[in-house]
């Protein structure tokens, strides 16, 4: 048995691609916790007393920052199951008693004095789930697929012993792997970013953590956090296993993979009707996020009773990991039991004449079905030059990026200038048209806020002056106390009023979200993604040697051939171009319209500010449009450019510094300046379709 784990490892750590995927996990893991450690918010997971409760999570908090606090809030969530244990039944009285006892028992008992309270954010980071889950299936990956492509099962099928030897080595390589790496994932995390925890001060001074039932330091904590996700991982990747142990394809497990991690997280997204639902565990990913069982006292009802949510999550997690590792081990996958049947060959007996019989042996003729070009182009682009890869992880940063970019709430001062809005525009664009007696209204309404913002001012003043008595001073108090923020806010609404006073059929729109839309930067991204997908398009076709040149050569001998293979690549680039514009604009606008409404399409484009010089007859979605087909137009022209510029200098890498240096100069100095339907921009659009056009008119030239 140590012999063949050591070959495994042997095997899989002896080549030096893997260790550097290996290490490109573990900095792109670093990168984005560097970045997810100043935007990841505190989150609250679950809800104490239920949901619908009249004493929810309102006045509960899940952070505290002294022990006052901490004593304060511990005394709130008592106090609150007293209350809710009066007129409780069932599961929810057998639930606000086990409170009672344990935070009544938690505060009795800990201590800790208010130094030890620390703003780290260390354990709230867990998209490190992704990389230490793409560490183990590149691991389970390897050691299924090469044992295929070296024809091991058919040696070990008939070895029932040696099979389940094999499956127990391959099992036991896989499970001390995912142990092993998720540990050194986490003491790499806490060597660079873990600097401020102290081990021996109490875990519910991390943000966070402030209703943790559990007396238990922060050291104890990590420990726990390791042994939790380590089992979480261990799940995860023996779940797939049902597909990768019988697979012969790399590029398909990963895929395989892949799809097992998303409905892990949309699993653990479901929100189920009740607090004891056992449907509140079974997303693998919430489970390695460790807060949702330890943050708060967690309950699972089985058998109208109450049982800890804990011991109940871990003991079927290991009664299931043992079963999948018990069953892989006696249950052999398809590509080992099955029958491998060698194709017969056809026998032909032609009888001579004096009665003998010749046995000639007939070989079948290979069948040759040709594809077209394009598809042949296709699966080169995508697969030889690894396009997959840089889409999809393309794809992941553009859809990071607009998560983390999303505007969860919106401010109060948005939130009150939007009913302002929203009250003047009305819900066709007739209504929202400009009127005096909407601008008469705006008038008196100003008035009103600052007489009320005056009002609130000098309350304070007043009544310790006397001139108001204490009922009237709260009673200001009360009908005045967001008439700062109103007033702020309908600024902006006698701003946009005086605009659309000097304009023609133009109305009061809600331009927020409209001015995000318009307004944003173009997706690094999907641009350098371009990139690098544009600059191997003709150079595979000069790196890869047959003989002394490259394929490029050969095919200017055939006159039909080269001006197909020009033409499909091409085509190939717009493809790829369109793929990766629709996803990142995709993405980009629904999370804008997740944040804010985007209403009166049909109205005139000049009801924006941002769109006062453009003529009349264009509307905002016809706006819309035209920026889309732009950035679409954008991003084609770029890629063309550096496609021909690539395959002109003959050099990858120059070409691809090349990219990222205007793709920079463009963020940091054109971009802030340049706006959509400007004089600059078309300039500069113009520009970056001529420069597009020569260059892949020279690169014809030197093809063809």
């Amino acid at each position: 048995m140590i012999k063949l784990l050591g070959y495994i490892y042997y095997r899989f750590f002896s080549d030096g691609r893997k260790l550097a995927l290996l290490a490109l996990l573990l900095c792109l893991n670093l990168v984005s916790m560097y970045f997810a450690l100043e935007i990841v918010p505190v989150t609250e997971y679950g809800e104490m007393f239920g949901k619908d409760g009249a004493y929810n999570r309102q006045s509960i908090t899940d952070t505290v920052e002294n022990a006052e606090e901490f004593y304060d809030n511990i005394s709130f969530v008592y106090s609150i199951a007293e209350h809710d244990l009066k007129h409780a039944q069932g599961l929810f009285a057998e639930y606000d008693q086990n409170i009672i006892t344990i935070y009544n028992s938690l505060r009795e008992s800990i201590e800790f004095p208010d130094g030890n309270f620390t703003s780290s954010r260390f354990f709230l980071y867990n998209f490190d789930a992704a990389f230490i889950a793409a560490a183990a299936v590149l691991f389970a990956a390897t050691i299924y697929t090469e044992d295929s492509a070296l024809g091991l099962p058919l040696l070990v099928r008939t070895t029932k012993r040696g099979r389940n030897y094999l499956n127990i080595a391959r099992q036991t390589a896989l499970l001390i792997f995912t142990f092993t790496c998720t540990g050194f994932f986490i003491f790499i995390e806490f060597l660079v970013f873990g600097e401020r925890l102290s081990f021996n001060a109490p875990v519910q001074t991390l943000p966070g953590m402030a209703l943790c039932p559990y007396p238990m330091n922060i050291a104890q904590y990590l420990m726990v956090t390791y042994l939790t996700k380590s089992l979480m991982t261990a799940l995860y990747i023996f779940i797939c296993l049902f597909i990768i142990r019988s697979s012969e394809n790399m590029i398909f497990c990963c895929g395989f993979s892949v799809v097992i991690g998303f409905l892990s997280v949309a699993a653990s997204l479901i929100s189920p009707a009740s607090i004891f639902s056992v449907t509140n565990y079974i997303g693998i990913y919430k489970l390695f996020c460790v807060s949702p069982l330890f943050s708060s006292y967690a309950a699972v009802a089985i058998g109208n009773r109450l049982y800890p949510a804990i011991p109940v999550v871990y003991a079927a997690s290991l009664i299931l990991l043992a079963t999948l590792f018990t069953t892989y081990i006696f249950i052999d996958p398809v590509n080992i039991t099955k029958n491998q049947r060698v194709p017969e060959k056809k026998h032909v007996y032609v009888s001579a004449s004096d009665n003998y019989s010749i046995n000639i042996t007939k070989k079948s003729k290979p069948r040759v079905i040709s594809k077209p070009l394009f598809v042949h182009e296709l699966y080169k682009c995508i697969y030889s030059t690894g396009v997959w890869v840089i889409i999809t992880f393309a794809i992941i940063v553009s859809v990071y990026s607009a998560i983390t970019s999303q505007v969860s709430e919106l401010s109060a001062n948005e939130l009150a200038y939007h009913g302002y809005i929203e009250y003047y525009s009305g819900d066709t664009v007739a209504e929202s048209l400009q009127t005096s007696l909407k601008t008469e209204d705006i008038y008196v309404t100003a008035g009103i806020l600052e007489k009320k913002k005056e009002l609130w001012y000098n309350a304070g003043k007043d009544f310790s002056a006397g001139i108001i008595n204490l009922e009237e001073y709260d009673g200001i108090l009360t009908e005045c106390a967001d008439a700062v923020i109103k007033r702020d806010a309908f600024r902006r609404v006698e701003t946009y009023d005086k605009y659309l006073s000097k304009r023609q059929d133009a109305g009061f729109v809600y331009d927020t979200g409209w001015n995000e839309l318009f307004l944003r930067d173009i997706d690094l991204s999907a641009y350098i993604a371009a990139l690098l997908v544009s600059v191997g398009i003709f150079m595979i076709e000069c790196e890869y040697r047959s003989s002394a040149y490259g394929f490029d050569v050969i095919l200017r001998t055939t006159k039909r051939g080269r001006r197909e293979t020009l033409r499909n690549k091409l085509c190939v680039l717009a493809l790829c171009c369109l793929v990766l514009s629709a996803i990142s604009e995709s993405v980009s606008i629904l999370s804008i319209m997740s944040s804010y409404p985007l209403p009166l399409m049909r109205a005139s484009a000049d009801s924006l500010m941002i769109f006062a010089k453009t003529p009349k007859n264009f509307t905002i979605i016809g706006m819309f449009i035209l920026e889309e087909l732009s950035k679409i137009l954008g991003l084609a022209a770029f890629s063309f450019l550096f496609a021909g510029l690539s395959y002109i200098i003959k050099n990858r890498l120059a070409a691809v510094i090349c990219g990222i240096s205007i793709l920079l100069l463009f963020q940091l100095v054109i971009g802030e300046t340049v706006k959509i339907m400007s004089l600059y921009y078309n300039i500069l659009t113009l520009s970056a379709l001529a420069a597009a056009m020569l260059s892949v008119r020279i690169t014809c030239r030197r093809w063809l």
